[in-house]
């Protein structure tokens, strides 16, 4: 997914988070990025330490694993931990390409909900439309599935899940399904959600699987996204 997708999505929410200390808490076709500009990512934590930290990401679904260094020192305040996905607002030296590796400036972050591909029951197949969630969308980074949705504040939280049917599978297709894991609550507030799904364990468990047709509550721009040709990927 190209920058300008997470910048349309993120800057409502983030561009007021100038410094990392203010951080939210949770979810371009031109790689010549000026400092001035910040850029948005979904990035995997691989090291996090007083030295420094450093990402892992993919800015497509198939493109290269990149990785991003920041002599930023890891705060425990942060609320990540090595090995989890986070979303990242950053800027790369003068004459960078954002579809490299190398150095970055971390100005903000925000924390994305970790979860595994689910099982789906019958109940999810036929319910899954009724989630009070809205502008939802779906994308593929490598070997993560990331979404986005505005899903309802409550107590105790509502998850933003992605559910595999096994009993759909076919000619290596499988239905899959974007929806909320409590589909009864009704909001009083809504707030913006990110999520992000690896699928290596679901393709070592179906091998055979090539295509993902994810049908999404609540979506943005349309109710199924089909990810074609989908393979793991070495590396991340």
């Amino acid at each position: 997914m190209k920058n300008s997708f997470l910048t349309r999505l993120l800057n409502p929410l983030l561009i007021a988070a100038a410094v990392i200390g203010t951080a939210l808490t949770a979810c371009n076709d031109n790689s010549e990025i000026e400092t001035d500009q910040l850029i948005y990512n979904i990035v995997t934590v691989k090291t996090a330490g007083t030295s420094g930290m450093t990402f892992t990401f993919r800015t497509g679904e198939t493109t290269p694993l990149l990785t991003l260094t920041s002599t930023m020192a890891y705060n425990q305040a942060f609320g990540f931990k090595e090995g989890q996905r986070v979303l990242i607002g950053y800027t790369i030296p003068t004459g960078s390409s954002a579809e490299e590796s190398g150095p970055i400036d971390i100005l903000n972050y925000r924390l994305v909900y970790n979860d595994t591909i689910r099982t789906a029951t019958p109940n999810i197949v036929s319910s899954y439309l009724a989630a009070e969630m809205s502008n939802a969308q779906i994308w593929r980074a490598g070997n993560y599935l990331n979404a986005y949705a505005e899903i309802p504040v409550t107590t105790p939280a509502v998850n933003l899940c992605l559910y595999a049917d096994p009993e759909s599978i076919k000619d290596g297709e499988v239905d899959m399904y974007l929806t909320l894991d409590n589909r009864n609550v009704s909001p009083s507030q809504r707030a913006g959600c990110y999520a992000s799904y690896p699928i290596a364990s679901f393709l070592n468990k179906h091998p055979d699987v090539h295509t993902f047709k994810v049908h999404v509550a609540g979506a943005y721009n349309q109710n199924k996204v089909d990810f074609k040709n989908v393979y793991f990927l070495p590396g991340e």
